[in-house]
């Protein structure tokens, strides 16, 4: 349950990062340049969980409750306040499609195709 809607993301590994941060760290002509280290394809939280159904064999469904109700789960369940509002940005940001960017750089400095949602899940609940 995450108030993002259909909006989609480019989520890539942490150790991708690290590898490619590594590339950056161990070769010239890097000063003053910022990469855009994102994947090459963006998903949905419905992608995910239909992604997470075929592996898993069984229906697992997203929901997107409104950002108020969201709110109120969250403060319910002792979440703080801090916390609650960097998940709603978050949801917010991926809602007006600001978390799309789909580029090649990592993949660039990786050498290879970073790990999809799809290749992730089938990883680890397989």
């Amino acid at each position: 349950m995450f108030p993002a809607q259909e909006g989609k993301a480019s989520w890539v590994l942490r150790e991708e990062l690290a590898e490619a941060a590594a590339q950056v760290l161990n070769t010239e002509g890097h000063q003053n340049k910022t990469y855009p280290l994102t994947n090459i394809t963006s998903v949905s939280f419905s992608d995910i969980a239909k992604e997470m159904s075929a592996v898993l064999g069984k229906e697992v469904e997203y929901k997107s409750p409104s950002v108020t109700q969201f709110e109120d789960i969250m403060k319910e369940a002792g979440v703080p306040q801090v916390y609650i509002g960097m998940f709603t940005m978050w949801a917010t940001a991926e809602t007006q499609d600001a978390l799309e960017l789909e580029d090649e750089t990592l993949s660039s400095f990786l050498g290879r195709k970073p790990t999809t949602v799809k290749q992730f899940i089938e990883l680890i609940y397989r």
